[in-house]
């Protein structure tokens, strides 16, 4: 077979033009399938990336947050101590549960005035240790003390963004705004105005959480809210957990408890970025799919071409032919030689195939985000993509080969003499 395999290369060289054309098919196929399997690579990775840098360390927690039932109009349960504390029980995966509250307000400071995207924001009411767990960092200030939050203080960390919409003088630290409010109650609508002191400016675009971007989020101990609210009940729920692989145990265990806990079914909605980063891959996957399949068409093409070619090929060679069966070849040896014949050639297709693929693949991920101002893209190699693509080369010129291959070896060495 390694005979047949060097005879094939001289064969090929000798013949350049014809080996050319076809080869051609087989190239353009392979091309496109790396070129589409390694720019979703390069995407997806990138994209998971971004997901993981733009969120704080949100791939081993999760959102909890009770479903709306739609018999009674109300939340399916009411997300208290008894609640958290019920949570913990039943697995050991779970590491910290945190409660947070929200309260839309209006952000003002004396004569500055804020365009409508930055005075109305929402006031997240964070419990101890949440800005830590979410490694949220800041430019300047310091987080929130222990005293901050049993005394409920009137203190605030800002958004860099909206620090600096606020403060357009600098240094934000210590300085006074003001936060306005409306709670509603068996009276109606109340109004509230309150004085806060800046402690702390969050780090320029850290990351966008379940409250949006963190350039304009206003921060203050959780007991302010309730306080303001009169209630003690939570509006969103965040549970951090070991591992990102703890996910799926950890969220069987938050609907079984959330359902005993309420007494109905489906009554929780859980959501943690990796669902969205199994989404995006789904999504990619399937372009991917469907791009593929198309790619393989042009190597159906491609193999047409290396049938034909080689058909022709066996009508030249129909002398060589009738010598080696003369000197004792079998049928089985002509059949593997131009088998070798065709799976050599698009198996060069392939190599050709795939250098020029990851060489496109390359330049677009490098330069063309460069050029048109898009975020950078990871240069990934699909691994799965190279090997399966040039699989598939060879198995198409085996496929193809086949036909000619048997006519070659069921010619009359006689007639073929003659």
């Amino acid at each position: 077979m390694l005979e047949d395999f060097l005879n094939a290369l001289k064969y090929f060289k000798t013949h350049k033009l014809r080996t050319f054309l076809s080869l051609l098919g087989i190239v353009i196929g392979i091309t496109a399938v790396i070129v589409i399997t390694t720019l979703g690579s390069s995407l997806y990775g990138s994209l998971i990336s971004i997901l993981k840098n733009n969120t704080t360390n949100q791939t081993n927690m999760c959102t909890v947050s009770p479903n709306w039932n739609p018999e009674t109009h109300q939340i399916s349960f009411k997300v208290n101590e008894t609640y958290r504390k019920g949570l913990y029980r039943g697995t050991n995966k779970i590491k910290k549960i945190f409660y947070t509250n929200n309260i839309s307000t209006m952000v003002l400071r004396g004569s500055v005035e804020l365009d409508n995207m930055y005075s109305t924001q929402q006031l997240i009411g964070v419990e101890p240790d949440w800005l830590e767990y979410k490694k949220i960092e800041l430019a300047y200030g310091r987080y929130f003390t222990l005293d901050d939050h049993a005394e409920s203080r009137q203190r605030v960390i800002l958004g860099s963004t909206l620090a600096e919409k606020l403060f357009p003088e600098g240094n934000a630290l210590g300085k006074k705004c003001v936060l306005s409010f409306i709670t509603y109650g068996p009276r109606g609508q109340t109004p509230h105005l309150f004085f806060f002191e800046v402690i702390g400016v969050i780090t320029k675009n850290v990351s966008n959480g379940i409250y949006g971007n963190s350039d304009t989020r206003i921060l203050v101990p959780r007991r302010f809210i309730t306080k303001l609210k009169n209630t003690t009940e939570a509006d969103e729920i965040e549970v951090f957990f070991a591992d990102e692989t703890d996910y799926n145990e950890v969220k069987s265990h938050i609907h079984a408890y959330s359902d005993t806990f309420s007494n109905s079914s489906n009554s929780v909605y859980v959501y943690g970025i990796i669902e969205q980063m199994d989404a995006v891959n789904q999504v990619l996957t399937m372009v991917q799919i469907i791009l593929s399949a198309i790619a393989f068409i042009s190597l159906f093409v491609g193999g047409i071409n290396i049938m034909n070619i080689m058909i022709a090929t066996v009508t030249e060679r129909k002398k060589e032919i009738g010598i080696r069966k003369a000197l004792g070849a079998t049928n089985q040896n002509i059949t593997i030689q131009f088998l070798v014949e065709a799976a050599s050639l698009s198996f060069l297709g392939g190599i050709l195939g795939s250098i020029i693929g990851l060489l496109i693949s390359f330049i677009t991920v490098k330069f063309i985000p460069t050029a048109v101002n898009l975020a950078e893209i990871e240069f990934i190699i699909n691994v799965t993509g190279l090997v399966v693509a040039s699989s598939v080369s060879v198995l198409i010129g085996i496929f193809f080969g086949l036909r000619p291959a048997r006519k070659a070896a069921k010619l009359d060495p006689i007639k073929a003499l003659s």
